[in-house]
C-alpha cells in the first residue's frame, strides 16, 4: 500500500507544479514574442496551421465522403509547416526547438500526471513535503557548513582533521546520491556529530532532496502511536521512503522488542533498498554490539562508514 498523504502536502506538491507549469509558459510566451518581432512570417504560418486544424474539425462534422483523404493532405500541410517554421527559428536562434514549452517534467507537461498517473515527479514532491511535515515536530536544530569554526580546535593536528572532514561532508552532499555511503558518527557528546549530521541534512535539502531527521526516541515514539491507532501518521512508511534519513542519539531509547523490531526493520529495508542513512551515537562499535542483538548491529557495522569524532566538549566553549 502506496503512503497516504495529507491534504496540506498534496496542496504543497500542486501549488510547485502549478508555478513551474506556468513559469515554463511564461518564459515560452516570451521566447514566441521575440520570434513574431525578427520573423513575422512564423505568426502568419502559425495561425494557418490554426486554421487547418479547424478544417480537420469541421471536415469530420460534414461526414464528408473523402474526409479520410482529405484529413491525410491535412495533415500532410500542417507538418510542412511546422517544419518550416523549425528551419526558420533554427536559423535564428540555432535551436529548431527553440519555441517548445520547457517544462520542467516533460513527461507530465508540468501537471502532475501522465494518462491518470501520477508522475514520478509529483511522487518526488509528495514524499519531500511528507517529510517535511513530519520533521516539523523534530526538537533538533538544523546547522549549515558555514557555521563550522576550525578556530575551536586548539590542537592544529584536530583542527586540520575536522576542517578535512567537514570538507568531505561538503563533497559527500555535492555528489549524493552517487558514490556515497551510509554514515555512522560515534564519539563522546559535544564533539559535532548532531552538527555534521544536520548540515548534511540542510544540504541536502538545498538540493530538493526528502531528508527526514529526528532522534531515535522521537522516531520510535511516532512509529509507535502510528501502529497502535493513536494517529493517523506514515511515519514508518515516510522513514523508509526518505532519500536520507538521519537518526540522532541512537542507544539512548527505551529498550523493548517492538523498539528493536523497528529498528531492525527501518535499517534492513534501507540498506535493501540501497538508500542512504546516518546514524550518530554516543556508544562505541563495541558498545553497540553489546547493546544489541547481531541482527541490529551487523547491519550498521557492515552497511556504515564508521566515522569516529573526537577532542574536547565544544559546548564547553559555548558552541
Amino acid at each position: 500500500m502506496g503512503v497516504k498523504y495529507s491534504s496540506d502536502v498534496v496542496t504543497s506538491a500542486e501549488q510547485v507544479l502549478s508555478d513551474r507549469r506556468k513559469a515554463a509558459e511564461a518564459d515560452q510566451q516570451q521566447r514566441e514574442k521575440y520570434i513574431y518581432s525578427q520573423i513575422p512570417e512564423v505568426g502568419a504560418i502559425q495561425r494557418r496551421i490554426r486554421e487547418k486544424y479547424h478544417s480537420l474539425i469541421m471536415l469530420v462534422a460534414a461526414h464528408d465522403k473523402d474526409a479520410g483523404a482529405k484529413a491525410e493532405q491535412i495533415h500532410r500541410d500542417i507538418v510542412e509547416d511546422q517544419n518550416r517554421i523549425k528551419v526558420m527559428v533554427a536559423d535564428l536562434t540555432g535551436n529548431p526547438d527553440y519555441l517548445e514549452t520547457r517544462y520542467t517534467c516533460p513527461e507530465c507537461s508540468d501537471t502532475g500526471y501522465v494518462e491518470g498517473i501520477r508522475c514520478k515527479c509529483m511522487d518526488e514532491l509528495l514524499r519531500r513535503f511528507a517529510v517535511e511535515e513530519l520533521n516539523k515536530n523534530s526538537t533538533i536544530v538544523l546547522h549549515t557548513f558555514d557555521e563550522f569554526k576550525d578556530d575551536c580546535y586548539d590542537d592544529p593536528a584536530l583542527r586540520a582533521k575536522m576542517t578535512a572532514m567537514r570538507n568531505y561532508f561538503i563533497g559527500y552532499c555535492n555528489s549524493f546520491p552517487n558514490k556515497c555511503k551510509s554514515l555512522f558518527f560515534t564519539g563522546r557528546t559535544g564533539l559535532g556529530k548532531t552538527f555534521f549530521s544536520t548540515a548534511i541534512a540542510s544540504a541536502l535539502a538545498g538540493r530538493g532532496f526528502a531528508v527526514a531527521i529526528g532522534s531515535v526516541s522521537d522516531l520510535l515514539r511516532n512509529i509507535e502511536n502510528d501502529h497502535f491507532g493513536r494517529t493517523d501518521n506514515n511515519t514508518m512508511e515516510l522513514l523508509l521512503e526518505a532519500d536520507m534519513l538521519i537518526i540522532d542519539d541512537l542507544g539512548t531509547e527505551f529498550r523493548s522488542p517492538f523498539n528493536d523490531s523497528t529498528i531492525y526493520t527501518i535499517l534492513n529495508s534501507r540498506i535493501n533498498q540501497k538508500k542512504h542513512t546516518i546514524i550518530s551515537s554516543n556508544m562505541t562499535v563495541e558498545q553497540l554490539n553489546k547493546r544489541y542483538d547481531e541482527q541490529i548491529s551487523s547491519r550498521i557495522i557492515g552497511g556504515f562508514m564508521p566515522i569516529e569524532l573526537k577532542g574536547s566538549d565544544l559546548r564547553q566553549k559555548g558552541l
